[in-house]
């Protein structure tokens, strides 16, 4: 009965992996804040136009 097992060389897989997914964050990470940004504009800008609906409908806007 053996107590050590081999080593697994599997670790090249991960490493490969741990590159990719690396190299694609860094490509995409451009267009994933702009998409961000957009998304935040719009919620801003939706309320705005809530809170200016609320604060002006008591004054008869």
């Amino acid at each position: 009965m053996r107590t050590h097992e081999p080593p697994r060389h599997g670790w090249r897989f991960v490493a490969a992996l741990i590159l990719i997914v690396f190299a694609s964050v860094l490509l995409l990470q451009e267009a994933m804040a702009r998409a961000l940004a957009g998304w935040l504009a719009g919620v801003w800008v939706a309320t705005v136009d809530i809170l200016f609906r609320i604060l002006g409908a008591p004054l008869g806007g």
